[in-house]
């Protein structure tokens, strides 16, 4: 796999967090930055994705009322006797 070099500014305070735990790793900064990073694209690729699914179905009219979901939510505290 190809790479490419990306620059970055970060605190001192994180800086030395880094450096303690590639220390403490035996990992070297960029490793650790590497990882860092693709974990938190692909977590946030995770939630525009749920959130683009959100607008279809609110586009679509699949959804639930305030007025439903309070229903919902409140027939959850009754005991499962009442609600038979």
């Amino acid at each position: 796999m190809s790479t490419v070099v990306i620059t970055a500014r970060i605190g001192e305070e994180l800086s030395l967090k880094l450096d303690k735990l590639a220390n403490d790793t035996e990992r070297s900064r960029a490793w650790l930055i590497a990882k860092a990073v693709a974990r938190y694209v692909e977590e946030e690729l995770q939630m525009t994705a749920f959130v683009e699914e959100g607008d279809a179905d609110f586009r679509a009219g699949r959804v639930v009322s305030h007025e439903e979901m309070n229903a919902w939510v409140d027939s959850l505290a009754r005991p499962a006797a009442a609600a038979a």
